[in-house]
């Protein structure tokens, strides 16, 4: 079987979509956001007609495209694989369909034999060949503390912190994104695996997405990220997907019957509420500010 028809039958089991309409008065806590913090909130009442419905993902998802720009909902079961956060906003990386995952796992054994490592012995030339931004690769994660608790994971190297020399008496270090579970890394190159064919592990799809939470805003502490990955990380929630930008879907997510950012808000004394359409507005400067800071630095490389 090939790793596309693999993926189509993993995936054949999940989706879901629903569909309600109505009128409702709400009062909404719309907080000030300084430097893309959260600051003092306010309390206005609105009258609203809400419709939510089945609908196809805008450009760039994974399941169609969306019509005339509208914000559609959709309910999705997600798995959880990383929390994070991204400026004032908590990102969530997670699997719809984890069962895929098995497909992903098959075509990385299927390479390993054919994989290399970087040699202390090369040249540098020779290393610095390999170590590019964007080049794919393979890297062991530990998983547990068992022996025979790791797995080879896909990983794509997103920057090189330092570069070898004749001189040097430590390997060159690297970042790497780890394409299928959201999270990063920072190893040594020796750590990495490359296949011969790149195309053999870069042509299966991420299985993995990132999603901003709606209704909360905070100064992310790593304490705090470090609590909600112990309470939702490897747990399958349910999760509305409200808009989609670039790469990140926006989401409500329920937990154990409640709003996750309710709960968090009321129950755990983290973040203030934000309203969508100013999460959406600040997320977008974020993100463009983050593009120009990415771009100076690839020009930099090139002088």
């Amino acid at each position: 079987m090939s790793t596309s028809q693999g993926l189509n039958a993993a995936s054949a089991s999940s989706s879901s979509s629903s569909s309600s309409a109505g009128t409702t008065t709400t009062n909404t806590t719309t907080p000030t956001l300084t430097n893309g913090g959260c600051a003092a909130a306010t309390t206005t009442t609105t009258s609203a007609t809400s419709t939510s419905s089945s609908s196809a993902v805008s450009s760039g998802g994974t399941n169609g495209s969306s019509s005339n720009g509208s914000n559609n909902e959709r309910k999705q079961r997600l798995f959880i694989t990383h929390v994070d956060s991204l400026g004032p906003y908590l990102k969530i990386s997670g699997q719809l369909n984890p069962d895929a995952m098995n497909v992903v796992r098959m075509q990385v054994q299927k390479i390993l034999p054919k994989c290399y490592t970087i040699e202390p012995s090369w040249p540098v030339q020779r290393q610095q060949a390999l170590l590019l931004p964007g080049a794919m690769c393979l890297y062991k994660r530990i998983n547990g503390a068992a022996p025979a608790d790791f797995e080879f994971v896909r990983s794509r190297i997103t920057k090189v912190i330092n570069t070898a020399t004749p001189s040097a008496q430590t390997p060159p270090k690297v970042e790497i994104d780890i394409i299928d579970y959201g999270c990063t890394a920072t190893v040594v190159s020796y750590e990495l695996l490359f296949p011969q064919n790149p195309e053999e592990i870069a042509n299966v799809p991420t299985m993995c997405s990132q999603y901003i939470v709606l209704g909360i805003c905070e100064d992310w502490k790593k304490s705090q990220l470090d609590e909600l990955t112990r309470m939702i990380s490897h747990h399958t929630v349910e999760v509305s997907i409200i808009k989609e930008f670039n790469q990140f879907k926006f989401i409500t997510m329920k937990w154990k019957e409640f709003n996750i950012a309710e709960f968090l808000i009321h129950q755990k004394a983290m973040g203030a509420p934000i309203a969508n359409d100013l999460l959406f507005e600040n997320f977008s400067k974020i993100l463009k500010q983050q593009q120009q800071k990415q771009q100076q630095q690839q020009k930099q490389l090139l002088l």
